[in-house]
C-alpha cells in the first residue's frame, strides 16, 4: 500500500530541490554576515561605476568649457556631484544590506523546513511503513 503522507513528503522534497533548493543551498554555504558583506561591496562597486559613467557623461557635455577655462569654474558642480555621490551611495548601501539579509533569512527558514522534511523522510525509510507490503509483493512476483 502507497503511504500517502510519505509521497506528499517526497514531493515537497523535490520541488524544493528543484526549485528554490538549489538558489538556497549555494546561498546559505556562508554565513549570513559574509554573504551580506559581499552582496554590499558589490553593491557599492555597481553604484560607483554607474556614477563615475553617469558624471563622465555630463562633464563631456562640457568639456570644452573645462579644457580652455580650467577645472576651477566647475569646482562647486564637482562637489554637489560629490555629495549626490556619497548619498547615493549610503542610500544603496542601507538599501542593499536590509533586502539581503532578508533574503538570506528567508532562505535559512526555507533550508530548515527542508532540513526537517528530510529527516522526516529518513524516519519513514527507516521505520518501514509501507514498505513491508511492497517487499512481499515484490518477492512473491519473484517467485512467480
Amino acid at each position: 500500500m502507497i503511504d500517502i503522507k510519505k509521497v506528499r513528503l517526497m514531493t515537497r522534497v523535490s520541488l524544493y530541490e528543484n526549485s528554490q533548493g538549489k538558489k538556497d543551498i549555494k546561498m546559505n554555504r556562508c554565513r549570513q554576515s559574509t554573504y551580506v558583506t559581499l552582496k554590499v561591496i558589490e553593491s557599492v562597486l555597481c553604484i560607483t561605476i554607474a556614477f563615475v559613467l553617469c558624471a563622465g557623461l555630463y562633464s563631456m557635455r562640457y568639456f570644452s568649457e573645462i579644457v580652455t577655462e580650467g577645472f576651477a569654474v566647475f569646482r562647486d558642480t564637482a562637489i554637489h556631484l560629490l555629495i549626490i555621490y556619497l548619498v547615493i551611495l549610503v542610500f544603496g548601501m542601507f538599501m542593499t544590506f536590509f533586502y539581503y539579509r532578508e533574503k538570506y533569512r528567508k532562505a535559512h527558514d526555507r533550508i530548515v523546513a527542508y532540513d526537517k522534511d528530510l529527516a522526516r523522510l529518513e524516519s519513514y525509510m527507516n521505520d518501514g511503513s509501507g514498505t513491508p507490503e511492497y517487499s512481499s509483493l515484490v518477492e512473491e512476483e519473484e517467485e512467480l
